[in-house]
């Protein structure tokens, strides 16, 4: 499960189109820390309490509960409280990332207006909501902007007398929420930011060029050492939300097909191989970019510098430098 740290919560803003005024419980008090997440993260609510998995928080009065009747996955979900008149039954989750990213998740409504309804907020201001019964389960997401943000999904009942009693139960089930931040990696101050997830293979130390950058001021160099046949690899292992992401690098190739070659693939579930996605043989005319989907699930992505010969006259500088790595999850 994420680390929870304390966060500053953002001020409480009227809600732009909710039926009810907003108001951020104090109980909310920690967050998702995004700082260190190099993959998608996700609760299934496969427990007996919401303690345990993401650092939810709920209301006191009306709380939110595990329950094993409804699920879209597995054997249990999230339930409100089933609403009454005047009523509310609240479930929130904050979320620290520092360059935002998405979350993901399936939410079930047994709802109907005039009797209850349902809405999703952030920071106080309603994203979606529903006024009717799903049919099963909707999949649905939230782009989250960079910063602190806290997400709310509340049931609710106009405080208004009805002739008739509702034919619905006026709660809402959530399941399978997860939350993947944006990914970049831009070697700056001699330091990765992805840590221990980059990983380096074969022969030969990849270092910072602080002489040579895309942008800002150092890029990753592959080695300036190995032999004729020795490969230089760096992995990176992310496993990728279920609608995806989209990776980007920069790259300057000062390769030539008689001495090396800069080659990048992506390795899917279980390590399978797979093609060569980018193979480099010639001389960039400086730095160009490179973009591809990643299907979900796990992604290993491999930067492979070979060197082929030790003829003379090499007319580059016989190595890869690499900058700007980003992955950003589609919604």
């Amino acid at each position: 499960a994420p680390t929870p740290k304390p966060i500053t919560i953002p001020p409480t803003k009227k809600p732009t189109s909710s039926p009810t005024t907003y108001t951020l419980p104090p109980v909310v008090n920690s967050a998702i820390n995004a700082n260190k997440i190099t993959s998608v993260i996700e609760d299934d609510f496969e427990r007996s309490s919401l303690e345990g998995g993401f650092p939810w928080h709920t209301s006191t009065d009306f709380p939110w509960s595990i329950v094993a009747t409804e699920k879209n996955s597995g054997s249990k979900s999230a339930r409100s409280s089933p609403v009454g008149r005047g009523e509310q039954s609240d479930l929130h989750i904050a979320i620290s990332s520092p360059l935002g990213g998405a979350l993901y998740f399936y939410l079930k409504t047994e709802v109907q207006m005039p009797h209850s309804g349902c809405y999703v907020n952030i920071d106080g201001f309603s994203k979606t909501g529903y006024t009717y019964s799903t049919n099963g389960w909707v999949d649905l997401n939230l782009e989250i902007e960079p910063g602190d943000h806290v997400v709310m999904w509340r049931a609710w009942s106009p405080d208004v007398n009805l002739p008739n009693p509702s034919s619905v139960s006026n709660t809402i089930y959530l399941d399978e929420v997860s939350f993947q931040p944006k990914l970049i990696e831009d070697f700056e101050g001699n330091k990765l930011l992805w840590k221990n997830s980059i990983e380096q293979l074969g022969s030969g130390i990849w270092s910072f060029d602080r002489n040579k950058a895309k942008e800002g001021t150092s890029s990753f160099r592959s080695p300036n050492d190995l032999e004729v046949g020795q490969k230089s690899r760096l992995t990176f292992v992310t496993t990728v939300p279920r609608r995806g992401s989209v990776l980007t690098f920069w790259y300057d190739a000062s390769v030539s097909s008689t001495f090396d070659r800069f080659t990048f693939e992506i390795k899917g579930e279980n390590n399978a191989e797979a093609d060569k996605v980018l193979v480099k043989e010639a001389l960039s005319p400086g730095w160009e970019s490179y973009g591809v989907a990643l299907q979900p699930g796990q992604n290993t992505l491999v930067w492979e510098y070979e060197k082929l010969s030790n003829a003379p006259s090499h007319p580059g500088e016989g190595a890869v430098w690499i900058d700007n790595i980003s992955i950003i999850p589609r919604t």
